[in-house]
């Protein structure tokens, strides 16, 4: 099985045969520091430029990636269900949400543990989390 990488900003890929196709969403991680939503649900946000958030939303926040993978048997034909909202040909977009279920202070005791400090707390498991909270 071959594997082909998809991402708004690469061509639309040939997916008429079998195989996979992998979509990788970064969200956008800096915030104006007022609006939880805007009328586009999209312009309260922005993507860093280099390493930094933009002056227009100085609010640095967590790096959100998600990763799918869907295996093809023909992808002929088929579009992602956000191309039309937005005004792409098929293939061109994908559009993902979050929101957060966490338990607030689990939450917060990691980000001062693991974000703030730079600390690597990508194998955190619930046996381990208390150690990881500190």
């Amino acid at each position: 099985m071959g594997m082909r990488e998809w991402a708004v900003v690469r061509p639309a890929q040939d997916c008429t045969g079998q195989g996979q196709l992998k979509a990788n969403i970064t969200f956008p991680s800096c915030w104006d520091g007022f609006r939880l939503d805007s009328a586009d649900h999209r312009s309260h946000m922005a993507y860093r430029v280099g390493k930094r958030c933009p002056d227009s939303h100085p609010v640095n926040l967590p790096t959100l990636r998600t990763h799918i993978t869907y295996d093809l048997v023909d992808g002929s034909g088929y579009g992602l269900s956000s191309d039309p909202m937005m005004g792409t040909e098929n293939g061109r977009s994908l559009h993902a949400d979050f929101w957060n279920t966490w338990h607030q202070e689990t939450l917060e005791g990691l980000v001062r543990g693991c974000l703030l400090t730079g600390r690597n707390c990508a194998s955190t498991t619930d046996a381990n989390l208390s150690e990881r909270l500190g």
